[in-house]
């Protein structure tokens, strides 16, 4: 009676694997600018809602595994976004070239830096000037050590006769 049911469980658990394996599917393409030039920047590519990822190579190559029915993301800086969906097409599909368009929207970069009043720069550049001192100093001063530790001398014998 065990032996049966021993089968039946394998079989359920061998069967229901093979579902989980067929759910993913191999995505592999080439991206492009507008002129028809593999872009030589990384694109991001990613399965929405998942994360998964990946970039291009230098070519423009891509491969991913995502699960099928997904949609697979492509962006860039200064490129439009692009969505496409992926089809139920087995467990491998080509989805060719693929064009990214110039984002002729303007788009904001913030630089951050540190500004210094010409009183605080005179101070910053002395600290820099005793900093650089007091390291020569140290050096200097460990060539006096080296130079004044040399083999002690013999005393002399204090028995003259």
């Amino acid at each position: 009676m065990k032996t049966p049911l021993h089968c039946f469980i394998y079989l359920i658990f061998i069967f229901s694997s093979f579902t989980v394996f067929a759910q993913k599917i191999t995505v592999t393409g080439k991206v492009v600018d507008e002129q028809g030039d593999p872009l030589i920047v990384y694109i991001h590519i990613f399965e929405k809602g998942t994360a998964r990822e990946t970039v291009t190579d230098v070519k423009g190559a891509f491969s991913l595994q995502v699960s099928k029915g997904s949609t697979l993301t492509f962006s860039f800086i200064s490129f439009k976004t692009k969505e496409i969906k992926v089809e139920d097409s087995g467990s491998y599909l080509n989805l060719g070239t693929i064009k990214l368009h110039k984002n002729d929207t303007p788009y904001e970069i913030v630089i951050l830096c540190k500004c210094f009043s010409k009183e605080g720069l005179e101070q910053e550049l002395k600290n820099i000037q005793k900093a650089k001192e007091n390291k020569t100093d140290k050096n200097k001063l460990k060539k006096v050590k080296h130079k004044t530790q040399k083999a002690p001398k013999k005393p002399k014998d204090s028995k003259k006769e």
